[in-house]
């Protein structure tokens, strides 16, 4: 069946996917290593790492909209090819980055490179295949992402180097190879569509406020949705920051490795099936579900001095990854009209950077200070237990509101 449809892909479509899975194994073989490298080389603490990645996040976020623009502007080729050279200097920009400065530069030019690949990379592709295979075509390539998530780590601890450097020279020789190879593999799509395909602009956007843009998709329950997105990005984005740091610390270089290979692998088998099975299940249930299992993931991840339950909290938090993001974006896309879409998927997007930034910045220092008294593992275990009243109040929340519409329809 999977098969089948890979074959229905055009030659350079398929390209594109195997080029996404390349991306993700040099993203996979440096996001592992990243902050323990920054701490190790720089000698920089948890909180001023966290600055470092939060320019990333906000880089990568903030900056996709600039992505499409470029996209529209100089066709996804290349958009591509800037966007490889812009990851293989970030990446050479750190490993021989000997300030705090120079590091955040090139973690901002990371998120940059991710900013523009990703629209020019799924224009790209729709383009190749057309509307139609479209949805088949994206699956297919967020496989791959999947597959070089995981492989990606694996090769690191092949590897066993404790020479951290020898990643980042490895990623950025792959970025390189890839931006020069795009000319010749990756289409001019942009000039090659009809006219009616191209992307239009509503020249009648550029007179009204933001406010009025947005204004009517915030309702009650977007804003809670938006909140929950925003506290879940704040324990997501631990997972590029105080998680590889402690892995280090309890098993030394293979820790970090250990916990992006568990985290790949999860979301890679279980994406498709929880979500197809859990499908008859309310959305409250499965995101309330969703945050235990964060907070429990986070629980037994500071509990643990052995790999096995280090491993267990790992995929207790890979499950609410796996369940809460897609399920909370779909409930919320259903809530408003087919052309307001976009929209709330941008500002539910929005809440997630911020949540993701804070995450990063607060999580740091947080973390730097319990592990400069020799308690990190209280930010574990205290961080995951306050995701359960979380979760509760969120759900207290939920009732209240359906118990207001129920009312307001009665009358």
């Amino acid at each position: 069946m999977i098969l089948s449809r890979i074959k229905e892909l055009p030659p350079r479509a398929l390209w594109i996917c195997f080029c996404m899975f390349l991306v993700s194994i040099g993203a996979f073989l440096v996001i592992p290593i990243f902050a323990v490298f920054l701490n190790q080389k720089l000698h920089l603490s948890a909180g001023e790492i966290g600055w470092i990645l939060s320019a990333k996040l906000v880089c990568a976020w903030g900056g996709v909209f600039l992505g499409g623009l470029v996209t529209d502007k100089l066709g996804p080729r290349w958009t591509m090819m800037l966007a490889f050279f812009s990851r293989t200097l970030a990446y050479l920009m750190i490993v021989f980055a000997n300030s705090f400065w120079m590091a955040f530069f090139g973690s901002a030019l990371i998120g940059l490179g991710v900013a523009l690949f990703s629209p020019a990379s799924k224009t790209a592709l729709i383009h190749l295949v057309g509307r139609g295979r479209s949805v088949v075509a994206l699956s297919i390539r967020e496989t791959a992402t999947n597959l070089g998530a995981a492989l990606g780590p694996l090769l690191g601890i092949a590897s066993m180097s404790q020479n951290l450097e020898i990643f980042f020279f490895i990623g950025a020789a792959l970025f390189f190879l890839l931006a020069l190879a795009t000319p010749w593999l990756v289409p001019e799509t942009h000039s090659q569509m009809p006219k009616d395909d191209h992307p239009k602009v509503n020249s009648n956007f550029l007179h009204r406020s933001l406010w009025k843009e947005y204004r009517g998709i915030l309702s009650p329950t977007m804003w809670v949705f938006t909140v929950l997105f925003f506290l879940f990005s704040a324990y997501y984005a631990q997972v590029e920051l105080t998680m590889p740091l402690y892995a280090a610390h309890l098993f030394k270089a293979r820790g970090p490795f250990l916990l992006f290979t568990a985290n790949a692998v999860v979301v890679s088998i279980l994406q498709v099936p929880l979500s197809t099975r859990l499908s008859v299940i309310s959305t409250q249930g499965v995101l309330i579900s969703s945050l235990m299992a964060v907070g429990l993931g986070f629980f037994f991840f500071g509990i643990s001095n052995q790999i096995p339950l280090f491993l267990f909290g790992v995929v207790l938090f890979s499950i609410g990854e796996t369940l809460f993001g897609p399920r909370l974006e779909a409930e919320a896309s259903a809530l408003v009209s087919a052309k307001s879409v976009g929209k709330t998927l941008g500002f539910l997007g929005i809440g997630s950077g911020i949540g993701a930034a804070f995450g990063s910045v607060i999580g740091g220092h947080i973390f730097q200070n319990l592990l400069e008294k020799n308690e990190a593992k209280t930010f574990w275990i205290y961080g995951g237990l306050g995701m359960l009243p979380v979760a509760f109040i969120s759900l207290l929340i939920w009732r209240a509101m359906d118990s207001n519409q129920s009312r307001e329809r009665e009358i």
